[in-house]
């Protein structure tokens, strides 16, 4: 996930930067693309423990749906993810 800067002389982007996952889906040209799935693995989990097969049962995910991606689909619709 990454920020485009510009530099006031220039029009070429730094890409460089970090941004956040909502300026990330800003950029995106559909709401249907500008959906993310942040994965995360549980606390209480041993990582020793752990087998490739479990990993399917093991990890956590949120949908991080900022601009309505879901909706859209839902009515089968293409938008644009300005805010």
């Amino acid at each position: 996930i990454g920020e485009e800067v510009y530099e006031e002389a220039n029009r070429i982007p730094v890409r460089d930067q970090r941004g956040t996952p909502e300026q990330d889906a800003l950029r995106r040209d559909l709401t249907i693309g500008a959906m993310f799935i942040k994965v995360s693995l549980p606390h209480s989990t041993l990582k020793s423990d752990w087998t490739s097969d479990d990993m399917r049962y093991i990890l956590n995910w949120t949908l991080l749906d900022y601009y309505g991606g879901v909706e859209d689909i839902k009515k089968r619709i293409l938008r644009s993810p300005c805010p």
